[in-house]
């Protein structure tokens, strides 16, 4: 068999498996993923049934993007300055209307 490569997400998830057991335990369940990830094993460390259960119950269900979530296409840099200066100009305006209505009622 071909020795096997292991994620990043994988270990961690390895990891979070053998918390709460015993020493001789992790040595054992430790031992036999190593064996997997070499090559000599072709199945991974077998955590028992309570585990299975818990991690079935345990995936996360992702909700399908909506497209306007979705960024916009980029732009250049004439158009992001003309855009930037829209923003601003609105800003502005509505600085300048909020103050006008405050003189008014003085």
């Amino acid at each position: 068999m071909q020795a096997r490569r292991e994620t990043h997400r994988e270990k961690e998830t390895f990891l979070e498996h053998l918390h709460g057991r015993s020493d001789v335990e992790r040595k054992c369940l430790y031992a036999e993923h190593r064996a997997y990830l070499g090559g000599e094993r072709a199945t991974d460390t077998d955590f028992g049934p309570l585990h299975d259960q818990a991690a079935a119950t345990s995936i996360r269900v992702r909700t399908p993007i909506q497209l306007e979530d979705l960024c916009k296409p980029p732009m250049g840099k004439d158009a992001a300055y003309v855009a930037a200066s829209k923003r601003l100009g609105k800003r502005v305006m509505a600085l300048l209307l909020k103050r006008r209505r405050q003189e008014r009622r003085r």
